[in-house]
This record gives structure tokens, sequence and C-alpha cells, in this order.
């Protein structure tokens, strides 16, 4: 307990604020205790749990801006944008330098409530405390759009392009500029550009192709207009999936189905993030262990795919595919002793299936057994021609 209160005065979440001397020694460390607890259930992505821990520190220490601004993301990200609007304002009356604060506030103002002149006058003055903040250009630029006033828009969203030139949202809203303007080639040009780095995003895709209708190339416009169908469709499965974990954090299945929405995508870091959430809350779970860890051959992470493939035979000594992929790993690691041990296994469990035979045929051949290899890859090629003919009947 001892440790965790002087931690939070080294990270100056006591002593700043004045009105924290008229606290005694007990109620600094209940702060200390429910801003740790927020914190944590952040990590956990518990929402509910972290916006009770924030809401009972703020009630001890009301002047306390980073509180305010926590419970103000969190409030966001339950789309109670009114309230999360108030705690942004009240961290930037207690901090006047709170520079993220200003950022979320406007974007409050921008997405959810309608009041991009505010935005406007909120990024103004966040901006003359940090002027090469990028997303709060490119916000100011967004702002400006909303109101109409093309030219200043264009302004902030080209120099926000040149502070961040990876921000692929900013080129969507530059894009978005040209084509108001009716500069067509202009945003063809930042449209491209913003799908180039943002493939999964539909709403380039959708302008894009509104564009080429203006320009009165229907088959391309047509064209595009099929691929934003596709990817704003996906858009919506992994909306409705974060969406799963968000409400309910503590559901395997649902981490489980998120991460295989993320390899959909080709997202492989988030989609391993989402296997440890689902293998941590299910760890005897056979299914998640191999899923994980044909994630991890995928990438190269051999001695961590070979972890979780020992953890199904373990967890399930009867799964053929468990051996089956202990064995590729342990081959592609140059291993054959342990690849042979772990494919005869595998066809000890499923002797009728041709994949099995051809890799131990690969693992002989890799130890130089080539008489062994001969004989596994033969009967890999008689199982295979029986399948074709049962599949042609």
């Amino acid at each position: 307990m001892h440790s965790l209160f002087f931690r939070m005065l080294l990270l100056g979440l006591l002593l700043p604020f004045g009105s924290a001397e008229a606290l005694d020694g007990k109620q600094l460390q209940t702060f200390a205790q429910l801003y740790d607890r927020g914190a944590r259930q952040l990590m956990l992505q518990d929402a509910q749990g972290a916006l009770e821990a924030f809401r009972q520190a703020a009630e001890i220490r009301p002047e306390h801006p980073d509180v305010h601004y926590q419970l103000g993301v969190l409030l966001a990200d339950q789309s109670l944008w009114q309230e999360a609007a108030q705690e942004f304002q009240q961290t930037i009356k207690l901090d006047p330098r709170y520079i993220e604060a200003y950022r979320s506030l406007a974007s409050a103002y921008i997405r959810a409530l309608a009041r991009s002149e505010d935005a406007i006058s909120v990024l103004q003055r966040g901006l003359v405390l940090t002027p090469d903040h990028a997303l709060m250009r490119r916000l100011l630029g967004i702002a400006y759009l909303h109101q109409h006033q093309l030219r200043e828009a264009r302004q902030e969203l080209e120099r926000a392009i040149e502070l961040n030139p990876n921000d692929g949202d900013g080129y969507y809203q530059l894009g978005l500029v040209y084509f108001k303007q009716k500069d067509y080639d202009s945003a063809i040009v930042f449209l491209r550009k913003s799908i180039e780095l943002r493939a999964d995003d539909p709403e380039p895709y959708y302008t894009l192709g509104q564009v080429y209708f203006r320009q009165g190339d229907q088959e391309t416009a047509q064209k595009v207009l099929e691929q934003f169908q596709r990817i704003h469709q996906l858009a919506e499965k992994m909306y409705l999936l974060k969406q799963a974990v968000r409400s309910n954090p503590s559901n395997a299945q649902s981490w489980y189905r998120l991460a295989q929405g993320h390899l959909e995508q080709k997202r492989f870091g988030d989609a391993l993030d989402a296997f440890h959430r689902a293998t941590r809350l299910q760890p005897d779970n056979d299914l998640f262990h191999q899923s994980l860890g044909k994630l991890y051959m995928e990438v190269g992470a051999l001695d961590q795919a070979i972890h979780e493939f020992q953890t199904v035979v373990d967890l399930r000594p009867d799964r053929p595919d468990g051996y089956d992929s202990l064995g590729r790993c342990y081959l592609l690691k140059g291993d054959p002793t342990q690849a042979i041990e772990a494919f005869l296994a595998a066809r000890e469990r499923d002797p009728e299936n041709p994949d099995i035979y051809l890799h131990l045929a690969k693992a002989y051949q890799q130890f130089g057994d080539r008489l062994q290899a001969r004989k596994a890859y033969q009967v890999y090629q008689s199982l295979t021609q029986n399948q074709k003919k049962t599949w042609g009947r």
C-alpha cells in the first residue's frame, strides 16, 4: 500500500495542486488507490470499472485535472458526449496547458455535438500552446470544412499533412475539400493517398467513387464503390466485435472472435493481443492456443508457436492437428528429430490424413532417411488419390 502511495507522489499525481494540502495521508492514499485502480481497469478494457474508480477519485480530489480528463475519455468512449465535453472543459479550467484536453474537447464538438464553431475556438487556443500539433491542425481543418470555410480548411489540412505525412485521415479530409471545390483531379490524388495509408477505411472509397461519377467515368466509379461495399461490411463487423469486448471484457469468446476479425485485416499485432486476452480468460481452451500458435508460426515466432502447440497437446492429447503443427514448427527450425516424433504422434491419431504423411516425408528428407521419406510420400499420394476418387463420385 505504501509503495503505491509513494509511486503516485513520484508521478506527480498528489502534490501539484493546492487543495491536496488540506487532505490527510489516508485520503491521499485512498485517492492513489482509486487512481491506480482506474488505470488498471483501463488496461483491462473494463470501461465501467475505470469510470467508477475515477469518479470516486474525483470526489476526493475534484481539483485534479487528469482525473477529469480520464473521465472525459471514458464518457466519450460510451458516446456520452455532453458529459465528456464538460469533463474536458473542467480539465482545461484546472490546467490551461493540458494540451490533450483541447484536442479531445474539440473532437467531441466536431464528432457529436455539431459545435464546429466552438471547436475552432478551442483548437485555436490549444495551437497557441503547441503550434505544430498535427492532430489539432487536422481537427481545425475539419471544423473549418464543416463551416464551409474551404480555403481555411485546405490551409490547415495541408499543414497537418506536412507535420504528419502518414496521416491517412488528413489526406481524406483534404480530398474532400478538393471534391467540394470541384477540383476532381486533385481530389483523386489525395483520396488515393488516403486509401494507400488506410486501406480498411471505407470513407475514402465512397468519396472516390463519387468523384469518378462526377467525372463521367462510370466503370471506375462502379469498381471503387464495390470495394467500398466490401470494406464497409468488414468495418461494421469489426465495430460490432469491438463493441462486444467493450460491453463484456470478461467474455473470452468475444476476444477470440475479435482476434479472427483482426486476422482478416492482416492486423497481426492486434490479433495477437486479442488472442492473448482470450487465452488468459480461458487458459484451458485448446482452440484458442491452436489459433494463437498458428499466428505465431505465420509471423515467424517459432519458439512462441511451439509453446502454444505444446500447450494444445498437453490439454488435448487426442488432437492430431496440435501434433502436426508442432512438427511443422520443428521442421522450420531445422530439428527433424523432434518433427518426426510429433508427426508420428499426429499419424497415430489421424492415420487417414494425407497432409500428415507429406509433412512426415519432408521431416525424414531433412533427417537424411530417404527410404522412410519415400514410403511416407507414397502413402501421401495414395491417400490423396483415394480422396479425389471419393470426391469425384
